[in-house]
């Protein structure tokens, strides 16, 4: 049996807020949700499986592009947000929710996919694309990683000056 060890951290007022909020939302205390995330991350990180997988079945280039998405709800609802790209590749995006609150983060629990419209800084050029949300990452931020459904060659294409 190993010991254990008391690691201490500073947090904003922020984190420590959305800290709460989660905690509460699964019954538990800071500290043992905060346990419980890092414990779960070291687990993941530890599986020989998970280590250095690449969940995207194409190189992504690390970004950041304003853009506007429209977030469609399990209710059938649909509302725009504004997000910057964090990162992109031929078969999806990774986006991050520039506006940030409670209520916001709820709605987010329930997103199905998205729309995401935003200019490729190297060519000029707007583009749209439709994503399936593949998952969406609860944090400081919240992150959202897409996939494009049903994108055509040509579209994608356009994407080709981020890449070079």
């Amino acid at each position: 049996m190993s010991g254990s060890v008391t690691i201490c951290f500073d947090l904003s007022v922020d984190e420590h807020r959305v800290l709460q909020f989660l905690a509460q939302t699964e019954g538990l205390s800071s500290g043992g949700y905060a346990r419980n995330v890092i414990k779960r991350y070291l687990k993941e990180s530890d599986s020989s499986e998970s280590m250095g997988r690449e969940r995207r079945r194409d190189f992504r280039q690390p970004v950041s592009i304003p853009a506007v998405s429209l977030v469609n709800y399990s209710d059938n609802v649909s509302k725009s947000h504004p997000v910057t790209i964090r990162d992109i590749s031929k078969s999806g995006v990774c986006v991050v929710f520039s506006e940030m609150d409670i209520q916001l983060r709820d709605l987010l629990r329930s997103a199905m996919g998205f729309e995401l419209v935003f200019t490729v800084p190297e060519s000029g050029a707007t583009v749209a694309f439709s994503c399936k949300v593949c998952r969406t990452i609860f944090g400081a931020n919240v992150a959202m990683a897409g996939e494009f459904s049903n994108a055509t060659h040509h579209e994608v294409g356009a994407l080709s000056p981020i890449f070079q």
